[in-house]
């Protein structure tokens, strides 16, 4: 599901744990499409890779990463998408392999060609398109079982990361975000699977996460007298 603002990734069935590390590791660290961003060599961990924007860092924390560090290492990445945590105690039951929900959040090409010029604009922009997507996606992230037969769904806190990448596949100006949610959310009950079901319904309506990204964006580039389209587009990361 998707429209130029953002686009919810098909779900990876089927995904191998190598296949999920091949992905992260080729495409989401790589440098092929930082673009302006490839400036800013304080973003990059000690093997030259992107480093990613983690949401609760202190989250990640209780789950075995190293704050400070600036890689996620992948025995973490894979443990997260069984439901485990680095040491491999539970989280939440996850049946089988389940990787990240990707979300994607891509800026109009107009806005991506005007801060091109200046990568640290272009990197704060879609660090606050990044964050507004993942408190979004925290609204509605857990289930929890109200009386003998009805759940509702509530507010919880993901885990979650995201690469800033500045160019399409044509290497054209193109800023977008890919974020990654895990399939573990701690709500005030403790650790619950996370869930997307509610935010994907609410998505496109007033009060969803697409009004929500592009306001924060146009908030964002009007600080720089910059004017944000907000129609549709043809283009894609």
């Amino acid at each position: 599901m998707g429209d130029a603002w953002i686009t919810v990734c098909e779900p990876k069935i089927g995904t191998s744990p190598s296949g999920e590390l091949k992905y992260h590791n080729n495409h989401l660290r790589s440098l092929e499409e930082c673009g302006c961003l490839l400036e800013l060599v304080l973003r990059r961990d000690p093997g030259g890779f992107l480093t990613p924007q983690l949401h609760n860092p202190w989250l990640w924390a209780h789950v075995g990463f190293e704050l400070g560090t600036r890689h996620v290492e992948d025995k973490l990445l894979l443990n997260l998408c069984m439901g485990l945590d680095l040491a491999g105690n539970p989280l939440s039951e996850v049946a089988f392999f389940r990787p990240p929900v990707e979300i994607i959040v891509a800026l109009p090409c107009e806005l991506s060609v005007a801060l091109a010029p200046d990568p640290t604009a272009a990197e704060l922009t879609l660090h606050v398109a990044g964050e507004v997507l993942f408190r979004e996606a925290e609204r509605h992230a857990i289930t929890a079982r109200v009386g003998q037969r009805k759940t509702e769904v509530r507010p919880g806190k993901i885990l979650a990361l995201g690469y800033r990448h500045a160019l399409n596949h044509a290497r054209e100006d193109h800023l977008h975000f890919h974020g990654l949610v895990f399939p573990s959310a701690l709500g005030e009950e403790g650790w619950r699977a996370y869930t997307n079901r509610q935010f994907l319904r609410m998505l496109h309506t007033l009060d969803g996460a697409r009004r929500r990204v592009m306001e924060a964006v146009i908030a964002e580039a009007a600080q720089r007298q910059l004017l944000v389209p907000t129609g549709d587009n043809d283009n894609s990361p």
